[in-house]
């Protein structure tokens, strides 16, 4: 998200001073590796006067808050506040201040209701599907804009490291096989955390069942491919395991990055790939912003808001529970696959209005 925002601001503002707030050492090293100034106001009960005094000193004509996945407060409630309060604190600084689109859903935290009720109304609210845009409207009563995710915004990288180069060198031989290629990913946060370790061992036995059945009518490769590296709920162990599962059947047909490429390599090797089953959003947005169709793992109720922005069909959404079925999960891969020709064709025909409505969230200063 943060390299969609920076990839809008830097070719239409080459000498703008661009800031990020930040909260750490760690952070602000991030943040000059993107060439980003930083301001340590970040959290602790004295944010919302640290913060005020360094916009007062800064003057910022736009205020961006990267909303995404956190601002209904089931991560954090507190954390859901804080970006309401930099939101409104931009306001009050007289700066235009912005929302990229985020999601919103069934059950958002009532602080965090309450913080949108009395929100400026100078701000700009920006919601990423329509899902999450009814949901807003009807539980905060703040007005609000749709628009889809920034990240669709994202370009891809010209200049690949290593694990991303070997993928895309991967799917070209595949594809030189006549094999269709399918990006595979998982996660622990697709269950709630006090069964986490019991259902994501079903799912992986499921999975691996369901591939292996899938692979006696069909002539698929699966590109296991990270995009959170965190220690407990990241990509890294549970597609290790399924790499040494389907690799003793699969052998070559079956390829593991081993570390997260960033967003915008991951962009670039959505253009190669054929689909995407996925329990990562913005992992099926590189996808579907390169024209491919995605199978979701569903989780917090999010991923119907950005298939229906492209038409997508329910059945393309999978409850992570019913997927532990290898009967139903191998049904579901295998209707995936077929029609992904299908299905390539509606998310090529509904992605310019999906980029336009990317797009619009920076209207007032693109």
């Amino acid at each position: 998200m943060m390299e969609a925002v920076l990839s809008i601001f830097r070719p239409n503002y080459p000498d703008a001073e661009l800031y990020v707030a930040s909260t750490n050492s760690s952070a602000d090293e991030i943040a000059a590796s993107m060439e980003l100034k930083t301001v340590r106001v970040w959290g602790g009960p004295l944010m919302p006067i640290k913060f005020y005094r360094q916009l007062k000193e800064i003057r910022p004509d736009v205020g961006i808050v990267n909303g995404a996945d956190i601002m209904d407060g089931y991560y954090s409630p507190v954390m859901s506040l804080r970006m309401v309060i930099a939101a409104d604190l931009f306001a009050l600084s007289g700066a235009k201040s912005i929302f990229t689109g985020f999601s919103f859903n069934a059950n958002p935290a009532i602080l965090v209701r309450l913080a949108f009720w009395m929100l400026d109304p100078a701000v700009k609210v920006n919601l990423r599907d329509p899902v999450s845009f009814d949901r807003f409207s009807e539980l905060t009563g703040c007005a609000a804009n749709l628009v889809s995710d920034s990240a669709f915004l994202l370009k891809p990288a010209q200049n690949l490291e290593k694990g991303a180069s070997e993928a895309v060198d991967w799917v070209g031989v595949q594809h030189s096989l006549g094999r269709t290629v399918v990006v595979l990913n998982v996660h622990p946060m697709l269950f709630n955390d006090d069964v986490t370790e019991s259902s994501m061992g079903e799912l992986l036995d499921s999975l691996c069942s369901s591939v292996s059945m899938l692979d006696d009518s069909s002539s698929i490769s699966w590109l296991l491919l990270p995009h959170d590296d965190r220690e407990k709920s990241g990509d890294i162990r549970t597609l290790a395991e399924i790499s040494r599962i389907l690799s003793m059947k699969l052998g070559e047909r079956v390829h593991f990055v081993e570390a997260p490429p960033s967003a915008a390599e991951i962009k670039t090797i959505m253009a190669y790939v054929d689909g995407v089953v996925t329990g990562r959003m913005h992992l099926a947005i590189a996808a579907l912003g390169q024209g491919k169709p995605v199978m979701a793992f569903a989780y917090q109720d999010k991923f119907a808001g950005l298939l229906q922005h492209f038409a997508m069909p329910n059945w393309l959404i999978l409850d992570a529970n019913d997927a532990k079925d290898p009967s139903f999960l191998s049904a579901s891969l295998n209707r995936f696959v077929k029609e992904l020709p299908s299905l390539k064709a509606d998310v090529e025909k509904h992605l310019p209005r999906v980029i336009l409505a990317a797009e619009s969230t920076f209207a007032e200063i693109a």
